[in-house]
């Protein structure tokens, strides 16, 4: 049986609890962040387990040399941002959206509204390099329509529904890297693929409430 690990802030012990991912069942073992996050990590590996779920904020870095892997939701928010818009902004296809691409974050959100829309505007210092990118690699022309929203503008913090279950992206986003065999990655088809097995296992998205994305 598989395990993954979610590592919080809360103090009181937790029960394990098992998730059902069509027909395969996935232990969730709760863990909590210490003063010695090396010592912790190394316990959890040494556990079995190779994948964490932890907070956007977590007090991580160099996360490639840590010995397990640890999702934060923030990729399968990503890959999920066309469900995202259609809760936030029903006719968004229909708009020409602004997005920023300063930001790892913002160049994967404009990689992945490509796939959906024609109607994008790039900002940033790098925009125009993006822009030729789009131009190369879809086709897409980014220099017609100003702006009718920015991304940024819009929120999403919600949660995921699986199989009746409510749970966070990031552990919702850790449980679709257990049942693969793909590595994580920053990439577009990585993305796509993420999109992809999110709806093959049936996951949802909650409203959420008022954050940044």
């Amino acid at each position: 049986m598989d395990k993954i690990a979610t590592i919080g802030k809360k103090n009181a012990p937790q029960p394990a609890t098992c998730v059902h991912m069509r027909g395969r069942q996935i232990i969730v073992m709760p863990y909590y962040w210490g003063l010695r996050k090396k010592r912790l990590l190394q316990s959890i590996y040494d556990n079995g387990i190779r994948i964490a779920a932890v907070d956007e904020n977590a007090p991580l870095k160099n996360r490639s040399a840590m010995p397990v892997l640890t999702a934060n939701g923030r990729l399968l928010k990503i890959a999920l941002l066309p469900q995202i818009l259609d809760q936030k902004k029903i006719l968004w296809r229909q708009d020409t959206i602004g997005v920023n691409c300063d930001t790892l974050s913002g160049y994967m959100s404009a990689l992945c509204l490509a796939q959906e829309t024609r109607r994008i505007a790039i900002t940033g210092k790098r925009a125009r390099e993006v822009k030729d990118y789009l131009f190369r690699q879809y086709g897409l022309i980014t220099d017609g329509e100003p702006a009718s929203f920015d991304l940024e503008s819009l929120s999403w913090q919600g949660d995921v529904i699986a199989k009746e279950q409510i749970i966070s992206a990031a552990l919702a986003e850790a449980l679709l890297v257990a049942v693969s065999a793909e590595r994580p990655a920053i990439s577009p088809p990585y993305l796509f693929s993420l999109a992809r097995r999110a709806a093959y296992y049936g996951f949802s998205l909650t409203k959420g409430e008022d954050r940044p994305l």
